[in-house]
């Protein structure tokens, strides 16, 4: 009977202590916050932003706005990036670009949204691969909160 009653009392620590090992996965909030930073300090966005960088980010899309330079001129722009891509290479030219199967990405100048198949250049080339990997991971984190269910993917 002791034995038992110690195998019993041996199973039911080994059940509680697996399921307070499990870690969790990040939410959509832990996400976010974790990522904003990120995309303010490697988004090509910053290279040629001459003021007024803005970075807004939910699970379906990230957009990012400000002013820049277009000749003698300062334009404001909005371009908006759905969390839906399928992968986040790095181009030619070293940056890294979301790679959509449909023209997702948009951008907005003088009020006019442009459709973009490929995307546009979306961290610089100076991002280390390994934030790049850590940085698309997060967006697919948020992209299995856009519209269903949280997927069971590793997280970033």
């Amino acid at each position: 009977m002791k034995t038992i009653r110690s195998i019993l009392a041996v199973c039911a620590l080994f059940v509680c202590t697996c399921s307070f090992a499990q870690e969790s996965k990040p939410t959509k909030e832990e996400t976010i916050e974790w990522l904003k930073p990120k995309l303010i300090e490697y988004s090509s966005f910053k290279e040629f932003t001459t003021r007024d960088l803005k970075i807004e980010i939910n699970e379906c899309e990230v957009v990012i706005s400000g002013f820049l330079k277009r000749g003698n001129k300062e334009v404001k722009y909005k371009s908006v990036f759905p969390t839906d891509f399928i992968k986040m290479p790095r181009g030619n030219n070293g940056k890294y670009y979301l790679k959509y199967t449909y023209e997702a990405y948009q951008t907005e100048e003088k009020g006019k949204l442009k459709p973009y198949s490929d995307g546009w250049h979306f961290l610089k080339m100076e991002t280390p691969p390994e934030m790049a990997n850590r940085i698309e991971s997060a967006l697919k984190n948020l992209q299995s909160y856009c519209g269903g269910q949280k997927s069971e993917d590793e997280p970033f």
